[in-house]
């Protein structure tokens, strides 16, 4: 069948979505052409592909079409993504074309709470936290779904979150007995593994290839040098619009205070997850809107959100992986058919390290991702899974059996849920277990649903206004001032938890944002036994 063909028949099949959803674009790109024809079939997919090839449509516009089939039943859908700002962006994407086919939409996230209980919404778009929230405490609202979909899987994957992911969805299944499993990733070098880890049996849908990639290193052992020849070939080659991705905050801070210098203050953003919440969108908006625009980011911009189109992406120090390189290049330039690329190297070795990874993006190769079970998760879902069932109490071999899938067996799985008794967060009743008085203040404060390790913050306020400006690790004596957010901030003194500001002009110092801890957060409720295997 030849692909004009293959067109036509699955237009004919999305008889109620094609026009909202696809009829924009003219026709279908390759994964939507492998991608769709599964799902309207009843098959689970993991689908690989490179950023901008239509992912989220293929999944999203033949599942709408399933959904309308049987009517539109409530909470259909759950949609999984890994940041809030990623679940912003889709709701914006998304709203549109699901009102026109009657489909609602929700939000339930660490930002937005748009979701109804009491009259759910045929899709949920949250992050893995927000969902562990929403299961817990609505678990009538998703008997009903039949589809899950889990965006930016490789960013992920290995991880604590990734982990809990995993028993999210058993969780899900459990609950629906019945559910459709879509995951979208990336290009990633074993997808059958990670197909097995999420969704068990599953199609892999594979598309290679992506746009040629143009780059450039500059020397960046002279900060101000090196930035001043990235300014000039800006000016030189009419580029109005980049974004610089930073391998930390304070370093993102740094290169949006140097920016500055070049351009008018409102023309340079700063984007990372120590800024509030409206800081961030605020920055988000004026980058897709203006047409003469800089942003430095952390990897809080990696994923693909909308941004509009942008002329190059600016690394300022080599990615991790070629995965994370692959993923940042990837947001420039996207009508077309390459990627421009400017890596700023602060050393030899750097550089040594952009080539390497130039390199490998170019064939292709990417590193193997190798899986170490979190154990912590067990701990954590522990007590979320106490807190979902607080009225019925769970039977313990249900609860071991969500852990099998982090490798954990039957003793192990009794040896977490016993020493959680011990130190007072489980009850067991006639073979049941239920959430202590403990678990439940912690589930009322909303703390039993991350497992991502953070040292303790202080939140920055003005002075002058009250306004929370963002959050830091903690106060050095010494610092006079420092940036947040793009401007200068001058310290007046502390008050429990927060830090006093206001306007400076005097420069600034080196400031710490909160840090992430190695260990998940519920790492210290594991056995002594089971820490030592552990990854987190």
């Amino acid at each position: 069948m030849s692909d004009f063909e293959k067109l036509v028949e699955i237009r004919n099949k999305l008889r109620r979505t094609w026009q909202p959803f696809f009829s924009r674009f003219g026709s279908l790109t390759p994964v939507q052409i492998l991608t769709i024809p599964l799902i309207l079939s009843g098959q689970n997919a993991l689908i690989c592909a490179p950023t901008a090839t239509g992912k989220t449509e293929a999944v999203v516009g033949p599942i709408s079409e399933l959904i309308l089939e049987n009517g539109n039943e409530s909470l259909a859908c759950v949609y999984v993504s890994p940041t809030r700002a990623l679940v912003n962006d889709l709701a914006e994407r998304l709203s549109e074309p699901l009102a026109e086919v009657n489909l609602s939409l929700g939000i339930w996230t660490g930002d937005h709470h748009s979701f109804n209980a009491r009259s759910p919404d045929s899709f949920l778009l949250t992050t893995p936290e927000s969902l562990d929230s929403t299961l817990c405490r609505f678990p009538e609202c998703f008997r009903k779904v039949r589809f899950a979909v889990f965006d930016e899987l490789h960013l992920i994957d290995g991880t604590c979150r990734g982990d809990q992911l995993i028993i999210l969805i058993k969780r899900l299944q459990a609950l629906t007995g019945s559910l459709r499993l879509y995951g979208m990733s990336a290009t990633i070098k074993k997808p059958e593994e990670v197909r097995n880890r999420y969704l068990g049996k599953a199609v892999c849908v594979k598309v290679i290839g992506g746009r040629e990639i143009i780059e450039r290193i500059v020397d960046g052992s002279k900060l101000d040098a090196g930035l001043s020849e990235i300014v000039e070939a800006f000016m030189k080659e009419r580029m109005s619009k980049a974004l610089f991705f930073c391998n930390s905050r304070a370093k993102a801070e740094q290169i949006c205070l140097k920016l500055q210098t070049y351009f008018e203050e409102d023309r340079v953003l700063v984007h990372h997850g120590s800024l509030p919440r409206d800081r961030r969108e605020a920055a988000e908006r004026a980058f897709k809107e203006k047409e003469f625009c800089f942003c430095v980011a952390t990897m809080t911009l990696e994923v693909g959100i909308d941004i509009g189109n942008i002329d190059a992406v600016v690394l300022v120090g080599a990615p991790p992986s070629v995965s994370s390189l692959l993923q940042r290049i990837g947001r420039g330039s996207r009508r077309k058919p390459y990627t421009t690329v400017i890596g700023l190297a602060e050393s030899v070795e750097e550089e040594a390290t952009f080539r390497g990874l130039f390199n490998l993006a170019k064939k292709g190769e990417l590193e193997d991702v190798v899986w170490h079970p979190c154990y912590s998760v067990a701990a954590q879902q522990a007590l979320s899974i106490s807190f979902q069932g607080r009225m019925q109490g769970i039977p313990s071999e249900r609860m071991s059996g969500f852990f099998e899938s982090l490798g954990l067996n039957n003793d192990d799985a009794l040896n977490i849920i016993l020493h959680l008794r011990e130190n007072g967060y489980l009850l067991i009743q006639r073979g049941l277990i239920y959430p202590s008085q403990k678990t439940l203040d912690l589930a009322n404060r909303g703390l039993i649903h991350s497992n991502i390790g953070t040292d303790k913050g202080y939140q920055v306020v003005d002075s002058a206004t009250g306004e929370k400006l963002g959050e830091i690790g903690y106060v050095d004596t010494n610092l006079d001032s420092f940036v947040l957010g793009g401007k200068l901030w001058k310290v007046l003194g502390t008050k429990g938890s927060d830090v006093l500001v206001k306007k400076g002009k005097e420069q600034a110092g080196t400031l710490s944002f909160v840090r992430r801890g190695r260990k998940g957060a519920f790492y210290h409720l594991l056995p002594s036994t089971l820490k030592e295997k552990s990854s987190c």
